[in-house]
C-alpha cells in the first residue's frame, strides 16, 4: 500500500504581508534531507520581485517558460550543491522561506511538493515502512499543526 500525506504547518503572518512564515524551518530541512535521497530533479517557483530565489534558480536551474501562472519556473538536476544551499541559505532577510515553491521530483515525478513558503507540504508515495515515521512528526516538530495521511489507491 503507499500513502500520501499532507502535513498542516503553522503559520504567521507579518503585519502587512500576505506571505506567510513558520516560526521554525526544522521540519522542512528534516523532510528535505530525507526526500532529497530518492530525489533527481526539482522544481523551483517564486516571484519577480523574490530576488534571492530567482539567484536560487539562476545558479542551480534552468529558467522554463510557465503560460499557467505569473510564477518564474526553474527546473534542474538535484545536486549536492543545490541540496547544501536550500538547507543552508534557505531564509530571507525577513526570516522566511526564500521559495514560494520547491518540488522535488523523481524520473519527472513530483515526490515532495514545499507549497506557500513551505506552510503547506504533501509527500506522496509513501510506502508501510516509512509511514510510521512520517505519524510521528507532529510529535517532533511543534510547527506541524497535523497530517492528514491517505491511501494513494482510493
Amino acid at each position: 500500500m503507499t500513502y500520501c500525506a499532507y502535513f498542516k504547518i503553522k503559520y504567521h503572518l507579518a503585519d502587512g504581508s500576505f506571505v506567510p512564515y513558520a516560526k521554525s524551518y526544522d521540519f522542512w530541512k528534516a523532510m528535505i534531507q530525507k526526500v532529497s535521497r530518492k530525489a533527481t530533479e526539482f522544481e523551483l517557483r517564486c516571484w519577480e520581485d523574490e530576488v534571492a530565489a530567482i539567484e536560487t534558480g539562476e545558479k542551480f536551474g534552468k529558467r522554463v517558460d510557465n503560460f499557467e501562472t505569473k510564477e518564474i519556473v526553474y527546473q534542474g538536476k538535484l545536486s549536492k550543491e543545490f541540496i547544501t544551499e536550500i538547507l543552508n541559505n534557505y531564509l530571507t532577510g525577513d526570516e522566511r522561506l526564500k521559495w514560494f515553491s520547491l518540488f522535488l521530483k523523481k524520473d519527472d515525478e513530483i515526490i515532495f511538493f514545499s507549497e506557500h513558503y513551505g506552510t503547506e507540504i504533501v509527500i506522496p508515495h509513501i510506502n508501510d515502512e516509512e509511514i510510521d515515521a512520517v505519524k510521528k512528526y507532529p510529535e517532533l516538530f511543534q510547527e506541524i499543526d497535523f497530517v492528514h495521511i491517505w491511501d494513494e489507491n482510493i
